[in-house]
Order: structure tokens, then sequence, then C-alpha cells
């Protein structure tokens, strides 16, 4: 990214659809029976769990390495913020300070790196949000110019 070979809203759109921040909707419940394509059915006042974030992994929209974070991918149509009338009315003022802050950060600290190791991350305790409890970093400022 820093390379100028991708944009930033290349990067947040990939960072959306890899992991968006609600992973779950809960409290959705089949108002009639559902019969699935693989013959499961789910019968009316069955509770359902809508998965989000599996939208983003899926391989017939995202290719065969869905699972995988790539900024080169075009990642438009994930569902991190929602569709149509489901759209968060939020979406347009968090990309702008998403698109605001990234660059502000790098450009202000362009050694900035992981303090810690993936696997020593904290999930947020929850199954509908998806996130971190702290992501610790090391700054490293710009070096003045002579």
């Amino acid at each position: 990214m820093l390379a100028g070979q991708s944009t930033w809203d290349e990067v947040i759109q990939e960072t959306l659809r890899r992991a968006p921040s609600i992973a779950n909707v809960p409290l959705r419940y089949a108002v009639s029976d559902i019969t699935t394509a693989d013959g499961t059915t789910i019968r009316a006042g069955e509770a359902i769990l809508t998965t989000i974030a599996a939208s983003g992994h899926d391989p017939v929209r995202f290719g065969p390495d869905a699972h995988l974070f790539d900024v080169a991918r075009n990642a438009d149509g994930h569902r991190a913020l929602g569709i149509g009338v489901h759209r968060r009315v939020g979406a347009p003022p968090a990309r702008m300070e998403a698109l605001t802050a990234l660059p502000t950060l790098f450009a202000r600290f362009p050694g900035i790196s992981l303090a810690v190791a993936e696997d020593e991350w904290e999930q947020v305790p929850s199954f509908i949000a998806q996130g971190r409890r702290e992501l610790p970093v090391r700054l490293a400022p710009a070096t003045p110019s002579a």
C-alpha cells in the first residue's frame, strides 16, 4: 500500500470484507418452515443466526482464496456495512474517517509494526461483534529531514 500499488479505499474495502466488526446477527426467527438447498428444514419459530462475516469468505463471490487478505481483490459487494434498506446509516462517515485516519497514521509512523504475535491478540468476548480487545503496536516516527 505505501508503495502506491493499492489505494487506501481498497485496503478499507478488503478489511471490511475479510473482518467485519459485526460477525453475527442474532434473534431472527423463521416465520414459516424453510428447506435449505441441502434438504435441512428450519421449522417455523426456530432461531436463525445470520453470519455476516461468512458472506465475505464466499469462494463463489470472492474466489478460492477468499479466506486470505488481499487488497488487490475486488472486495466490492461485501456485506460488512449492510445492504439495501439495511445499509448502516453510519457507513459513509465511517469510510471517510478511515480514509482520513489511515493515511495520516502511516505518514506519521511509517515504521509502525505489531508489538505482539497474532496468536496473542485477545478477542472481544462476543459472538456478535468481531474484533480485538486491544492491538499493541510499536510506533516508529518518520525520520526528520536533514
